[in-house]
């Protein structure tokens, strides 16, 4: 189809729905620097709207030509893409995945509403993205690989508060995904306590320990006890184990002989 661009009033543009929830606006400094640089060269791609006025491509340019004063800018109008939403949605979502420095979770939120997208789309509306395997390939455009795209899917199921932590880096990716493995109730217990000023990666290690079984060195070491004599019997049961059966035996004997020193210590 034919790319024609014309000058569109500013006034009359408006974000993406999607905009503030997945990508939200650059930096006063570095808009000024796309500012200065519109300034000097002009505006170098046209943005990309619906007939509506709805932005596709283009938000930050948008917001640079306002700042410089501008009251109209050069567009795309997408009249191709005015009654496909879903097609719409996957335009916009894709440029900005491109073009944006995004946080992994950030990323990741791209991901899932391009999932989601996809089953919304016939097969032959879909991007060369989805028509392969899209966590794989998206993966590959983000540089990471399939598997730890989806470990920040993961987290995507724990409360925004631990979202934040887990970008700020107080809270590992490995624990991340714990908590969105913990019931609900454990969720929202996190969520209250780091929302009300306590520390997120202290409230998350003792979420985690939570009911988890303390074992004191003294059940270690009749857990070892136990695995060896089962394994003498194992091995006493065969004649031709019995050098083994002898070792496994004086083990044992060295195991007991500890275990009951422990047990002569005073508590």
């Amino acid at each position: 189809m034919d790319k024609l661009i014309t000058k569109q009033p500013l006034a009359g543009l408006k974000p993406h729905p999607l905009q503030a929830e997945l990508f939200g606006d650059e930096p006063r400094p570095r808009l000024r620097d796309l500012a200065e640089d519109m300034r000097a060269n002009g505006l170098r791609e046209p943005v990309e709207i619906l007939p509506d006025g709805t932005v596709i491509c283009g938000h930050q340019r948008v917001r640079a030509a306002e700042m410089l004063g501008w009251t109209a800018i050069d567009a795309w109008v997408r009249t191709d893409l005015a009654d496909q939403r879903a097609a719409a949605d996957q335009r916009f979502i894709e440029d900005n995945l491109t073009r944006r420095q995004l946080t992994p979770l950030a990323q990741a939120r791209c991901y899932k509403r391009l999932e989601a997208v996809g089953k919304a789309l016939p097969a032959d509306k879909r991007s060369n993205a989805m028509r392969g395997r899209l966590r794989d390939v998206v993966g590959s455009r983000l540089g990471m690989s399939g598997r730890t795209l989806d470990r920040y899917v993961r987290v995507l199921d724990t409360p925004l508060s631990v979202q934040a932590a887990f970008e700020r880096g107080e809270v590992k990716l490995v624990d991340a995904e714990k908590v969105a493995g913990l019931p609900a109730a454990a969720r929202d217990a996190i969520a209250a306590a780091v929302d009300g000023g306590a520390d997120a990666k202290a409230t998350v290690a003792a979420a985690l320990t939570a009911g988890r079984p303390v074992r004191s060195p003294l059940s270690e070491d009749l857990a070892r006890l136990s695995k060896n004599l089962a394994a003498v019997s194992t091995a006493t049961a065969t004649s031709r184990l019995r050098p083994a059966a002898a070792e496994r035996l004086r083990k044992v004997r060295d195991e007991i002989d500890r275990i009951l020193g422990l047990a002569a210590l005073p508590v």
